[in-house]
């Protein structure tokens, strides 16, 4: 059985500086989670095995849509096994499988 936890959910937002305090009083405040240091996102939190980050989105897209969603994979195995499973179902992978750090094959 593949992992299903998730490790990290994107939402993409025109403006997601503009948003960052609302969601700091979300999952800061509220939630207690903690702020994450990312280079790829505008803004990061992290807490109880699941990291949520605000990316910018191009002009035409529609804001607050889900930008990614990824799952924690316990090998290298189970992202293979996904991206398989996935093209024979005709989903479009935009960018992957790739080695992702800390994940073991």
């Amino acid at each position: 059985m593949i992992n299903f936890v998730i490790h990290h959910l994107g939402i993409g937002l025109r403006d997601p500086r503009s948003a960052e305090t609302f969601f700091d009083q979300l999952f800061l405040e509220f939630l207690g989670l903690q702020k994450e240091v990312t280079q790829e996102a505008v803004a990061g939190w992290k807490g109880r095995g699941t990291r949520f980050y605000l990316y910018p989105i191009a002009s035409g897209e529609r804001p607050g849509t889900l930008q990614h969603l990824a799952f924690a994979a316990r090998s290298r195995a189970e992202v293979d096994q996904f991206a398989g499973w996935a093209r024979a179902r005709d989903i479009a992978i935009s960018a992957g499988p790739q080695g992702v750090p800390g994940v073991r094959g």
